[in-house]
């Protein structure tokens, strides 16, 4: 690129609203100099096109040898009379790409407000409501998603959490008996997944999608279970769509492997706590009911000790009670008749 002209260099650029022209021309006759740090761009120079690119640039400009003043600079729609003879020979552009280390801390913030969030969840429901929420807010990185999960552990079946960018849909199944998929559709791609993430183009169900993000048709999506351990069956399932304007590199691949782990621990961790809690409001009803039995045999226990003392009041046989050290506890009427008399 170096000494080519700026609108074959960056095509991309060239475009009046971007403003870069008027920089250069700025920058040749009045040697004012430009910076961006991390400035969006969008270029095309991979399958992707306009790919989303974070660079920091900027047009510098040196000295020239003395010459005519009268020189005019061409090439720009026009002639425009150079800066006084001395001041401006030319421009330099450096350019430092930051793509990589931008998208990471977007994704990385992505991951730790999702993280934070669900600790409050009590239920898998919630959980679900949290995650898809947090998801919502990256239009960019998860332009659409549907996610599937357990309701009730010990159904086995997956169950439709929640949406983005798609309402209802016969793609979309509302519940999913893994043992029994089917041979088309979105149910044979879920039978065909395993263990790994599988990468679906161009199918479509994707240009249903809205177009969130860039404003681009989506046009690619990866499929991916969550799996909380290798010795578990998925407690669920993520349908999401990627980006239009980034490849789906080594970046986006750890991003979806970090996402995905960290909502398989966290949704484990809720059923662990939602299990606790089943168990302690059984324990709690169980501890109820042991009160309840209590109370009814202490109250038949009453009234058996009131029946008997009754009969023994009115027997006409004395009647005591000890314990193994002669002390008495309870005599009747009789007794003491006999005793004093």
């Amino acid at each position: 690129m170096l000494g080519e002209p700026y609108r074959i260099a960056w095509p991309e650029l060239w475009a009046e609203d971007l403003h870069v022209k008027q920089r250069l021309i700025l920058g040749m006759t009045e040697g004012a100099s430009t910076r961006f740090d991390n400035d969006a761009l969008f270029l095309n120079r991979s399958n992707v096109p306009m790919e989303e690119t974070y660079i920091d640039w900027g047009l510098v400009p040196f000295p020239r040898e003395p010459g005519d003043e009268r020189e005019l600079l061409r090439g720009t729609g026009g002639r425009v009379r150079m800066a006084a003879k001395g001041k401006v020979g030319g421009l330099v552009n450096p350019v430092f790409e930051n793509t990589t280390r931008v998208i990471m801390d977007r994704r990385l913030k992505l991951l730790r407000e999702m993280g934070q969030r669900v600790t409050s969840a009590r239920a898998t429901q919630e959980f679900w409501g949290i995650v898809m929420s947090a998801l919502g807010e990256d239009a960019i990185d998860v332009p659409g998603c549907v996610a599937y999960g357990l309701q009730n552990p010990s159904e086995g079946t997956l169950r439709i959490m929640g949406r983005i960018g798609i309402g209802d849909d016969p793609y979309f199944p509302e519940s999913l008996n893994l043992s029994e998929l089917s041979d088309s559709g979105f149910e044979k791609a879920v039978r065909d997944l395993g263990d790994s993430v599988v990468m679906l183009e161009d199918v479509p169900i994707l240009e249903k999608f809205e177009k969130r993000g860039w404003g681009d048709p989506l046009r690619r999506a990866v499929l991916v279970p969550i799996k909380p351990s290798t010795t578990r069956p998925p407690q669920g399932i993520l349908f999401l769509a990627l980006s239009s304007r980034r490849p789906y590199d080594e970046d986006y691949s750890i991003f979806i492997e970090l996402l995905t782990r960290q909502i398989a621990t966290s949704l484990t961790n809720v059923q662990l706590l939602e299990e606790e809690i089943r168990r302690a409001e059984s324990d709690r009803r169980k501890g109820e009911e042991l009160e309840r039995a209590l109370a009814q045999r202490t109250r038949e226990l009453r009234a058996s000790e009131g029946f008997m003392g009754r009969l023994a009041e009115i027997c006409p046989v004395g009647i005591f009670v000890s314990d193994g050290s002669g002390n008495i506890s309870f005599v009747n009427d009789t007794w003491v008749f006999h005793l004093y008399c």
